[in-house]
């Protein structure tokens, strides 16, 4: 499993509200979604969605997980980053 769509699926699961629409966001089937979800909660040890047929929300471990994973998500997608702001100023060797 890919990790880093793993943890986007996350991520986008919790903003969108629900699997379906989290992972149509990312161009995935509900059923893949789902699987990859249930997959990667598997790996961490830790159930981070209470999943119903009418509603989705965080578990307490969910919760913890999100506010880490959706900050660091957001930094990625953004152009500058720390890194990059150093490397544009360091003299070309």
């Amino acid at each position: 499993m890919d990790n880093e769509l793993a943890l986007r699926l996350f991520v986008s699961v919790v903003e969108e509200g629900g699997i379906s629409r989290g992972g149509k966001r990312l161009g995935l089937p509900q059923s893949t979604s789902s699987r990859m979800i249930a997959q990667y909660e598997k790996r961490l040890g830790a159930k981070l969605l209470q999943r119903s047929t009418r509603k989705l929300s965080l578990t307490e471990a969910g919760k913890v997980f999100f506010s880490v994973p959706a900050t660091l998500s957001l930094s990625w997608m953004k152009p500058q980053t720390p890194l990059m702001t150093y490397q544009k100023r360091r003299p070309a060797c």
